[in-house]
């Protein structure tokens, strides 16, 4: 688990070793600061800002996209709302949770579409927000790894206690104490001699299922090779120079195979906000395989989803650098899959109906 406390100290540390204020800025959440949105806390229960501040949209359009939710579709996600309520009580309390019920129908759409579009495998995921994807995917065994990368404090330290809550000793957070910068141990506590007599000090071991990166060890993560690279809803809030920089290493960093998942673009300033980020995809070498509109222009879906490969993939050469118009290609069985085309419609297609069927789904199972 990490504090602000701890993030803040080990971030000015990061920063004066890089010495490059450029860099430093690129990486400052923009859009969040201008805002007033609370990029920085000073305390745990401050968290409570963000569960509530992302929690503010109707569910109607997407449970309109799956065709109205299942019982299956009530019980997945019921069943992250369980997890979900243990993290709130270990970390506000006893104080009555608000449950963030369109951000967990949100984090299950992304959950439902990744597992059916690509071999999940090792997950990156660029900008994870309020990181409910732990909360589906960690008692998932075709999930392997699931890295996140984040530039926002709040958000880092609310990623990183659900992280700890969710996966325990197979979490690895890299913005807390880091052992390369670390002196060595005080001299004398194994010397024989000493009064306090010997001390013990042992590495710890775990097998880390989920690594969580602060914006100054993102090269790092890129370092890896990923199945799947995921930005949702913040490539248009990314700043051009940081969009550059990210584009670059997904073209490099994802495997053969590999695919970049957008699920929703962000806040737009400019109508070419959207087209510039897509020429950088495509001069990096990246193709789109999906691209897709939303319910209000036309499609059928609640969010822009796009979908890209990387240059390395053996269909790269079949898929052509024209990023404009739509790409759905309701003949492909995983998009198909993704967007539950063939299942039959779901009764609960409202808000309110959502949300009665998630409560009845956690008194029976209380």
């Amino acid at each position: 688990m990490l504090d602000p406390a701890t993030y803040d100290l080990q971030e000015e540390a990061a920063k004066a070793r890089c010495g490059d204020w450029t860099t430093i800025a690129s990486m400052t959440p923009t859009v969040f600061n201008e805002s007033g949105f609370p990029v920085r806390i000073k305390s745990l229960s401050a968290l409570s800002y963000l569960i509530t501040t992302m929690d503010e949209t109707d569910c109607s359009p997407m449970l309109n996209e799956i065709g109205g939710a299942r019982p299956a579709d009530i019980a997945a996600i019921g069943a992250a709302t369980q997890r979900y309520l243990r993290f709130h009580r270990i970390l506000f309390g006893a104080r009555p949770a608000i449950v963030p019920v369109s951000r967990l129908l949100y984090t299950y759409l992304i959950f439902r579409k990744i597992k059916a579009l690509s071999d999940p495998g090792a997950i990156l995921e660029i900008g994870a927000a309020d990181g409910y994807l732990p909360l589906f995917i960690a008692t998932d065994d075709s999930f392997k790894t699931y890295d996140q990368m984040e530039v926002t404090q709040s958000y880092y330290v609310f990623q990183s206690l659900i992280g700890s809550h969710v996966w325990g000793t197979a979490h690895l957070d890299l913005a807390k104490d880091d052992a390369r910068y670390a002196g060595p141990i005080v001299r004398g506590w194994d010397n024989p001699r000493s009064k306090k007599g010997a001390r013990l000090a042992l590495e710890i071991h775990s097998d880390v299922r989920s690594t969580l990166f602060p914006w100054w060890r993102f090269n790092e993560a890129f370092d890896r090779r990923y199945n799947l690279i995921m930005s949702n809803e913040n490539i248009c809030e990314i700043s051009l120079e940081a969009f550059i920089y990210y584009a670059e290493q997904i073209a490099c960093s994802l495997t053969p195979n590999g695919m970049f998942f957008v699920h929703g673009i962000g806040r737009t300033r400019e109508k070419s906000d959207l087209d510039k980020r897509l020429v950088i995809l495509r001069d990096v070498g990246l193709r789109p395989t999906l691209l897709e509109t939303t319910q209000a222009n036309g499609g059928p879906l609640h969010t822009p989803n796009l979908m890209f490969i990387g240059p390395r993939h053996p269909d790269h050469g079949t898929w052509s650098g024209n990023f404009t118009g739509r790409r759905f290609n309701t003949d492909d069985p995983a998009i198909r899959r993704a967007y539950g085309l063939d299942e039959p419609a779901g009764h609960i297609t409202g808000h309110d109906q959502f949300v009665a069927a998630l409560r009845e789904y956690l008194n029976e199972a209380a």
